[in-house]
């Protein structure tokens, strides 16, 4: 008897061993993700002759800018073709589309396989926005919000990137600045610029001021990068009597660390790194890009004295995915039956 009750607490300290290792494999943070293409057509007229090869040579290039942009940190997975999607008058709002309706009516005909969806259309529309559709993700300055149902998707979408009219475009468009740079900027604001005040030189008790207008990074906060970065913080560089002017470099964007911490996917040895905000004055008010001056120094341990840490350690690991979770039977299992064998296999000894 003390045999089978030895062999059983074997068991269970090999279960015991198993289970930290699976739990632990799933934090926060995430590098990877997917990302659809859809192509929006006026119902009964023809796709225009060269969008969906040009929208096929955006989507190649995209995930490899989107590499680059978060320093190698992160991959986007746009390797499906574009999804075409045909719709009706009342699907239209000039200048731009019902996206509900849309997104619903993709859903209907297409997987719910993606984390993101960008949308173009064939037809005369203005702007470039990101409809934030599921997202849980403190410690960042953004809510807390899940529209999955609304937007068609069984809580798999996080994101919908609009990014207008493809058929007016050339192909060089596609090319940085173009789509491009539309497409990093506005993916981007999935996971900022929601942190802190926005610059006011520290009036009402303003905290961190490295945001303006609320969603996008004060101009006056110094990008590590001579091209600026996506979000829209700049490359500043002195004049020589200790005032400074912007002055960003053509080229590929890169995504400010502050922004690979909102998207967890910063180091934890790069916290201390302090970047200067430079007053270049007030959006809308007296801002002037030639003649900034030193404002303060941040680092992301000041995102988190005011936003709390991203992905705190207490909350670190998120529900277990379905493949852990079939892991973690298939090992329950395995042990049992390992069990089983050899508590038969002692009393048939005996």
């Amino acid at each position: 008897m003390k045999s089978k009750i030895r062999i059983l607490l074997l068991s269970t300290l090999l279960l015991l061993l198993f289970v930290p290792v699976i739990v632990k494999a799933n934090t926060c943070g995430r590098d990877s993700y997917t990302m659809a293409f859809l192509l929006v057509n006026e119902e009964d007229k023809e796709i225009p002759e060269g969008v969906i090869d040009n929208l096929n040579s955006l989507r190649v290039i995209f995930s490899e800018y989107f590499y680059n942009a978060t320093s190698q940190l992160a991959t986007i997975d746009t390797s499906d073709g574009i999804y075409t999607l045909n719709i009706t008058e009342d699907m239209i709002e000039h200048p731009n589309i019902d996206l509900q309706k849309v997104m619903n009516k993709f859903y209907d005909t297409y997987p719910d396989d993606f984390d993101f969806v960008t949308v173009f259309t064939t037809f005369p529309s203005r702007g470039m926005f990101q409809t934030t559709v599921k997202k849980n993700l403190p410690g960042t300055g953004g809510g807390i919000s899940n529209l999955s149902s609304y937007y068609g998707s069984d809580d798999r979408l996080l994101g919908i990137l609009f990014m207008y009219n493809s058929s007016r475009r050339e192909p060089s468009d596609l090319f940085y600045p173009g789509f491009i740079g539309g497409m990093l900027h506005e993916l981007g604001h999935y996971w900022c610029c929601y942190a802190g005040d926005n610059f006011v030189r520290g009036e009402d008790n303003a905290q961190l001021e490295i945001i303006q207008q609320g969603i996008h990074y004060y101009r006056g906060l110094d990008s590590p990068y001579e091209t600026g970065t996506p979000m829209n913080s700049d490359n500043w560089i002195s004049n020589g009597d200790g005032t400074y002017r912007r002055e960003n470099q053509d080229g590929p964007e890169k995504y400010h660390p502050f922004t690979l911490y909102f998207m967890g996917l910063l180091p934890r040895s790069e916290y201390d790194t302090k970047f200067t905000v430079y007053d270049a004055g007030i959006p809308g008010q007296d801002f002037d890009d030639q003649n900034a001056v030193f404002y303060k120094q941040v680092d992301v341990w000041d995102l988190i004295a005011v936003e709390g840490e991203r992905c705190p350690i207490e909350n670190n690991f998120e529900e277990i995915p379905e493949i852990s979770k079939t892991g973690f039977i298939a090992i329950v299992i395995v042990v049992v039956i390992m069990g089983a064998f050899l508590i038969k296999k002692n009393s048939i000894s005996k």
